[in-house]
């Protein structure tokens, strides 16, 4: 089977099929397209989850699991509360690294009052390199969110391939200082500091944004499509306008990698009727909102590139996977 998530056919044949429905507290469950799993709790509203794991030798892989599970949780506009962490240890690793791990996940909690409520951690001989997963639980009021809906615009929150960026000029700078100066490789390490969503989601919220998908495993084009899947609907959207920061093109030019099936850790998907106001709420903090297309009714993914136009492929392997970095 290939690296990363698993194809868009066999997540749908092997493992979503199989899955029976029992439980009426169970709001929203396990499907394509959703950041979350949702619990009805009491009138006071319901609790919401999500889970992520990766493989990732560094002291800083606790930032890139975390921002994962906790912006599935924003996207699905929920208040972050506890966080359940299992780590899995080959036998070579040594304890510096997960008192390291431990107490930047408790630092991460502690930004966004948050608690780590338990997990489970082992060494065993069936993994070569260390395994981190977390479950986030969070909680919100409304019961649900809409999906996308034809004739709302799609925005994007900064720029793709952020995480990608990082990870790619972290672990290849030796490689990378053969043709780019160091303060061109600092610039993308400084991606790592973008990676909260949790503002952007606050944002939309407010102004009723009735969709957000975050962007992460797959890159812009993969997240494109869990949305729209997700909403039985299309779309109709211009490459030329997906932001992109130069660095990422430059690593990924030299590493003749994708960036639009780039790790994209930090930037959210939005689906609104409302873009002007939500990218003008946006640039008061800071933070860059481009349109990049409609949503159409029916199912065509329709990409522009001036003249040309192509038809959007089912999700594939992020193009992280092309590299040496085990994540």
């Amino acid at each position: 089977m290939r690296l990363g998530k698993v194809s868009y056919n066999t997540l749908k044949r092997s493992i979503l099929k199989p899955i029976t429905s029992r439980r009426e507290e169970v709001l929203v469950g396990a499907g394509i397209g959703n950041n979350s799993s949702v619990i009805s709790s009491d009138k006071d509203g319901v609790f919401v989850m999500s889970v992520n794991s990766i493989s990732l030798k560094s002291r800083k892989a606790p930032i890139f699991a975390f921002y994962r599970v906790v912006n599935n949780l924003f996207a699905d506009g929920a208040q972050p509360m506890s966080l359940l962490v299992e780590i899995i240890f080959p036998k070579k690793s040594e304890e510096m690294l997960m008192c390291q791990w431990m107490k930047q996940l408790d630092k991460l909690c502690e930004k966004h009052n948050m608690e780590i409520i338990g997990g489970h951690t082992t060494v065993s001989m069936a993994v070569s390199e260390p395994i981190l997963s977390l479950t986030a639980i969070g909680k919100r009021k409304e019961v649900l969110l809409e999906k996308a809906k034809p004739g709302q615009d799609l925005v994007i929150t900064k720029d793709i391939g952020l995480e990608g960026s990082y990870l790619i000029a972290h672990y290849k700078r030796e490689e990378l200082l053969t043709r780019y100066r160091s303060e061109f490789i600092d610039r993308a390490e400084e991606f790592i500091e973008q990676l909260s969503c949790q503002r952007e989601c606050e944002i939309g919220k407010a102004l009723g944004v009735t969709a957000m998908h975050n962007l992460s495993e797959g890159g812009i084009l993969g997240g494109l499509w869990e949305m729209l899947d997700g909403a039985n609907v299309g779309m109709d959207i211009d490459l030329k306008a997906i932001p992109i920061r130069q660095e990422t093109v430059e690593v990924s030019e030299y590493f003749n990698v994708n960036p639009y099936y780039l790790l994209s850790g930090g930037s959210m998907l939005m689906a609104t009727d409302n873009a002007n106001q939500l990218i003008e709420q946006l640039k008061q903090y800071g933070i860059k909102g481009t349109i990049i297309g409609k949503v159409i009714k029916g199912n065509d993914r329709i990409i522009r590139n001036e003249e040309e136009q192509r038809f959007l492929d089912l999700p594939k392997t992020d193009e992280i996977y092309k590299l040496d970095i085990i994540f």
